[in-house]
């Protein structure tokens, strides 16, 4: 596996990671797993950070998208679950706004130099090494965060105009 496929999959592994602890601090205080206001206002920002980078916007929307929806996907099933469990709450759990968040603005801002200097270089990781999921992440979660990045750089390296 090149260099450039074991950081992407650290990163996508560290930052999917996070999701359980998001999903625990949302369920504890009750707070929606989906806010599509905090959602967007995210993207923008990440779009922003990406375009600076030299990512062009569709590309960063695309990347981004399939990255949070991944993280919604987990934190949804995790919640599905505690309900069925009747889990009341989770004890020790870091603040969503001043810690936990901190963490994943961090990742992604790897995630997204990352991608730029991939794309730039014309260079994609070998999926073949990412296709499965480390064992502390649900499979089809995986599978998700990995296809927004396969068809990204696929579509990158087939000259596709993103």
């Amino acid at each position: 596996m090149s260099d450039n496929s074991v950081r992407l999959r650290n990163i996508l592994q560290t930052r999917l990671e996070l999701m359980p602890e998001v999903a625990m601090f949302k369920w504890n205080q009750k707070i929606p797993v989906l806010d599509d206001v905090r959602e967007q206002q995210l993207r923008d920002k990440l779009v922003r950070d990406a375009m600076k980078l030299g990512i062009q916007q569709k590309t960063a929307i695309i990347l981004l998208q399939g990255q949070m929806d991944a993280a919604k996907h987990w934190q949804m099933n995790l919640i599905q679950e505690w309900e069925e469990k009747n889990i009341h709450t989770f004890k020790d759990i870091r603040d969503l706004t001043q810690e936990i968040r901190l963490d994943v603005s961090r990742i992604s801002q790897e995630l997204l130099e990352l991608i730029a200097g991939m794309l730039k270089e014309a260079e994609k990781p070998d999926f073949t090494k990412l296709e499965t999921a480390p064992q502390t992440i649900p499979e089809a979660v995986w599978n998700h965060a990995i296809m927004s990045i396969r068809d990204l750089l696929e579509g990158e390296a087939t000259g596709t105009s993103l």
